[in-house]
């Protein structure tokens, strides 16, 4: 199962979408994740042990998606 991490201001934030939710997980990130900022989608399984405080997103790869650009129905407000 995948999750969606990016950068917020209180350390790397981790975005998990309700498998009925009836969008994909890239939508879900560009529909939750702050307008602006970049996430990057992983698997679940392979998320650190560490103390989530302790994680930093550096070396990371290009990211898969930007926060705020879903174009899904205008009505949609979840």
């Amino acid at each position: 199962m995948s999750a969606i991490i990016y950068q917020s201001d209180l350390g790397v934030a981790v975005l998990m979408a309700a498998p009925e939710c009836g969008l994909s997980i890239l939508e879900v990130g560009q529909k939750d994740v702050p307008a602006g900022v970049p996430f990057w989608i992983v698997n679940r399984e392979e998320l650190p042990d560490a103390p989530q405080k302790t994680w930093e997103l550096s070396d990371m790869p290009e990211p898969d998606g930007v926060g705020g650009t879903y174009k899904g129905e205008a009505n949609d407000q979840d």
